[in-house]
């Protein structure tokens, strides 16, 4: 039975519940990043861990991807993260599944107009739904592609996840962080050309990008030791700023209506007195007649 909270749920800081979708050019240090995660589990779709010391199992199909999520649910164990590394590869053994029930040989060919593609969206949501009820940390990797969106300005590239639009339409709603790794160049004092890997978590024209828990700085160095700085530091019961504007306002308020309480009693003070009877009869002004006069 279903109960009401009677307690505001607290902000988690716990990389435990860590909920990320990170993208990037390969070889830019996406599994060496997710590596540095305590008690994560790689889910390999693809090689790249052979000098990383890590957990992990690698699959070949999205069967045994089925059987590691089954395994995960049934076995005990001390992962608290799972990182599916690559999401590409994984929606790749999902098309191949749905093409084999249907006997088919590619996802256009299964059934009626759009009727493959339908069946590949069900069948990843009822996964990741199940995934994330598991209680567990996730994290996706993807690779990069340039898409080109329109601006104000007119036609611009930007960097997206390479993972196709349809299962970004399950993963993108289930992720706290969409981040981004990318190298940028500069020079350095000696005139040296230097190469620094960030990680953007706040979107730009440029590339896509976000951050729901509103801990993480919109650029930082891509390593996990920063980002693991950022993330757990600990929640200040400080003031927010929106209260500290209604505070500032109240007060303005205040001032304003002993400014005008002012005004008033000013006024009152300066006004004459009316008396009835001097209304109906004009005022007289006494003279005084000095001797000698």
């Amino acid at each position: 039975m279903i109960t009401l909270p009677t307690q505001k749920q607290k902000p988690s800081n716990s990389l435990n519940k860590l909920s990320m979708l990170l993208y990037g050019a390969p070889k830019i240090g996406k599994s060496t990043f997710c590596s540095r995660i305590d008690n994560a589990l790689f889910i390999a779709t693809e090689p790249g861990l052979n000098y990383l010391e890590t957990y992990n199992v690698r699959v070949n199909s999205w069967l045994e991807f089925l059987e590691v999520m089954a395994a995960l649910k049934r076995e005990k164990h001390d992962f608290k993260v799972i990182i599916i590394d690559t999401i590409d590869r994984l929606c790749d053994f999902c098309d191949s599944y749905i093409c084999e029930q249907a006997k088919a040989q590619t996802i256009g060919d299964v059934g009626g107009y759009g009727k493959g593609y339908a069946l590949f969206k069900t069948e990843m949501n009822r996964v990741f739904q199940k995934i994330y009820a598991m209680d567990l940390g996730v994290v996706i990797t993807s690779h990069t592609v340039l898409a080109e969106i329109p601006t104000p300005s007119g036609k611009q590239t930007q960097y997206q996840p390479s993972v196709q639009k349809r299962i970004q339409d399950i993963i993108i709603p289930l992720v706290d962080i969409i981040g981004f790794a990318h190298s940028v160049m500069s020079i350095n004092k000696e005139g040296d050309c230097v190469e620094t890997r960030v990680l953007e978590t706040s979107e730009t024209a440029s590339w896509v990008a976000g951050d729901r828990t509103g801990r993480l700085p919109s650029t930082m160095p891509f390593s996990f030791h920063v980002f693991k700085k950022h993330f757990i530091k600990p929640i200040e019961p400080e003031k927010s700023e929106s209260a500290e504007r209604v505070q500032r306002v109240a007060e303005d308020i205040k001032q304003e209506d002993e400014h005008a309480a002012d005004e008033q009693a000013e006024k009152q003070l300066n006004e004459e007195p009316v008396d009835s009877d001097e209304t109906k009869q004009p005022k007289t002004t006494k003279r005084t007649t000095k001797k000698g006069e």
